[in-house]
């Protein structure tokens, strides 16, 4: 590869994950924040103060199945920087008006906004970057949730810790244009100096493996499913935990907030988790079941032991987490690639992807909903959240049973032959 290929390679992978991740960051800042938006517009209903992030995953579920329509007819450079930009500013102007329907206005709009930032990131990877390299580049990239999710709580215990949780969005809103415009230069030299996939030491990237062409179909709607499952508990956890320890623990809150932190950077060995068991497995199905079954053990524990001790009560959370975690990596990005043979990856994406969207802007409603019809208890709330788990063991279960029973009754007429 020419010195001038290589340095718009490094240039487009960077750019693209910094991109993504403060997306994550505008995403999870209003959560990490919000025990301090409760407190200065003193919302006694927890329904209420996780209104604004239903929203954004309500108006990004929307403009997610929408864009796997239309994404690959439009010019993707314009269409980013006349969404995206737009985002960050809107972010950004909290900092100076932030009346509480104006953080929810915010929130919805930026849900529209922002829609096109993964599924844009992944269309440039494909046509623009050596096949050799975008293994990793997409290893890379899974990297960025974790380090937005923890960017995100630093940022917020920080400007907490400075008087102002409004100093949060600003820094982070005003990082966004920074790194998208990083982002659109590095697109522009890249095509400048005709970077492509087919590149003379590219090499052709196959799966190890795939489901056979009759589980196809299963697997993706199983994925849809569960991932929704597994999304209410995620997010009831991740976007909550700053007001668990604060709760259960009389913590201040940019120290509740400065803790979770821990939460997105330990979870990211369950990605890392979910590529060993997949490997092992070579079956979505058991993957998901596997996964799922130790995620509902932490979730068991914390609806006994979450008020006992501070370092309990975050192992248990982290564990839980990091299960879950190796859950949605399994299915929000395994099962497009061992699909992709017999049902169109975008559009495996948009559906599992979608249901994920709509199950994130669902869970502060149902967490919230559970804490204010039971004056707060949270031993309560644990518990709904086991019941979950116990449904997203369950589901890949069943499936797995019957494409099982399917297979070994029509083996003589699989193409791909048993695995």
């Amino acid at each position: 590869m020419k010195k001038q290929h290589k340095r718009a390679v490094f240039n487009l992978i960077l750019s693209c994950w910094l991109t993504y991740t403060l997306t994550i960051c505008l995403k999870m800042a209003y959560g990490a924040s919000m025990t301090a938006v409760k407190d200065e517009y003193l919302l006694a209903s927890d329904l209420l103060a996780g209104l604004p992030i239903t929203l954004y995953y309500l108006t990004y579920a929307v403009v997610q199945i929408a864009l796997a329509f239309f994404i690959g007819r439009i010019n993707l450079k314009r269409y980013l920087l006349l969404t995206c930009a737009p985002a960050g500013l809107l972010f950004a102007s909290v900092f100076v008006y932030s009346p509480f329907w104006y953080l929810n206005a915010v929130m919805a709009a930026n849900g529209v906004l922002l829609g096109a930032v993964w599924c844009g990131c992944m269309q440039l990877f494909k046509r623009l970057l050596p096949s050799a390299v975008l293994g990793r580049a997409l290893l890379f990239m899974g990297a960025g949730f974790s380090a937005g999710s923890a960017l995100s709580f630093g940022v917020s215990a920080l400007a907490m810790k400075c008087g102002n949780w409004r100093l949060g969005f600003l820094i982070i809103g005003a990082s966004f244009v920074l790194a998208l415009l990083y982002m659109l230069f590095s697109v522009r030299r890249a095509e400048a100096v005709g970077l492509s996939p087919g590149e003379p030491t590219a090499a052709a990237a196959k799966p190890a493996w795939q489901m056979p062409r009759a589980s196809a179909k299963p697997l993706v709607v199983m994925a849809a499913v569960v991932i929704f499952v597994e999304c209410l508990l995620y997010y009831g956890f991740s976007n909550w935990m700053p007001t668990i320890l604060r709760s259960n623990f009389d913590l201040a809150k940019e120290r509740a907030t400065l803790i979770s932190i821990m939460l997105p950077i330990v979870t990211y060995v369950g990605p890392v988790l979910a590529k060993a068991v997949s490997d092992k497995l070579k079956n979505d199905f058991a993957s998901t079941a596997v996964l799922s079954a130790c995620a509902t053990v932490p979730a068991l524990i914390l609806s006994r032991v979450y008020h006992w001790r501070l370092a309990l009560t975050v192992a248990v959370i982290v564990l839980a987490c990091a299960f879950l975690r190796a859950v949605s990596m399994v299915l929000g990005t395994f099962v497009s690639v061992h699909v992709a043979s017999f049902i169109n990856a975008g559009s495996s994406v948009a559906v599992i992807n979608s249901s994920a969207c709509v199950a994130a802007a669902a869970s502060p409603l149902l967490v919230g909903a559970i804490l204010d019809a039971t004056g707060r208890n949270w031993a309560t709330c644990f518990l709904a959240l086991f019941a979950l788990s116990v449904l997203m063991l369950a589901i890949p279960l069943v499936f797995m049973l019957v494409d099982k029973c399917r297979r070994r009754g029509e083996r003589g007429d699989d193409p791909t032959g048993s695995q």
